[in-house]
């Protein structure tokens, strides 16, 4: 899956060429995932080439919303949580 910047994703969501976006389960919580044309884009981290993981759902769709998206699908098939709950 390719990677995105947040000033990317900023921008192709201003521009409505994000076709959905959905919070998808990970090891230790969950990336922020556009689909835009025939790619899946993942939110990257602001100065690594690594997925960005949300801790919790409500912080990744607080950047969602930030971003201009409405709509948000969630995924949780590959969620595992660390430490304890």
């Amino acid at each position: 899956m390719d990677l995105i910047t947040t000033v990317q994703f900023q921008t192709l969501a201003e521009a409505g060429a994000i076709q959905y976006a959905s919070a998808r389960g990970t090891v230790g919580g969950y990336v922020l995932v556009a689909r835009v044309g025939m790619a899946e884009k993942a939110l990257s981290m602001t100065r690594q080439k690594t997925p960005r993981v949300f801790t919790t759902l409500d912080g990744l769709a607080s950047v969602a919303r930030r971003y201009g998206v409405r709509r948000l699908d969630v995924d949780m098939a590959g969620y595992e949580p660390t430490g304890l709950v």
